[in-house]
């Protein structure tokens, strides 16, 4: 009979004297259908979440590229007003000097 149980356990010996050419781990992987939709479901909840957090500071930055690109967009249509009426003016000027020049001539 057994009185003591003397336990000692030493990973060195055990591959010493067997000498494993190799170690494998295998893992059952679970793909029923409950597991399946859990972890989609999951997934989704996961991204829902974050762009809950995210959009807003998307939505902010598009509005500021927006209102660059407007105000930008202004700022050039107040330069092609300016050289229309520069233009205009010019043209008015030229066609007095016309005049002028023709009523010289004769």
């Amino acid at each position: 009979m057994i009185e003591q149980w003397n336990r000692t356990i030493t990973y060195e010996s055990y591959f010493n004297a067997c000498q494993p050419t190799q170690c494998t781990y295998s893992y059952t992987s679970r793909n029923d259908i409950i597991y399946i939709l859990t972890t989609f479901f999951g997934l989704t909840g996961g991204l829902i979440t974050i762009l809950k957090f995210i959009s807003p500071f998307i939505v902010k930055l598009e509005k500021r590229v927006y209102e660059r690109k407007i105000s930008e967009l202004e700022e050039e249509l107040k330069k092609i007003d300016s050289i229309k009426a520069d233009n205009i003016r010019l043209k008015e000027e030229n066609a007095a000097l016309i005049r002028v020049i023709s009523k010289l001539s004769k």
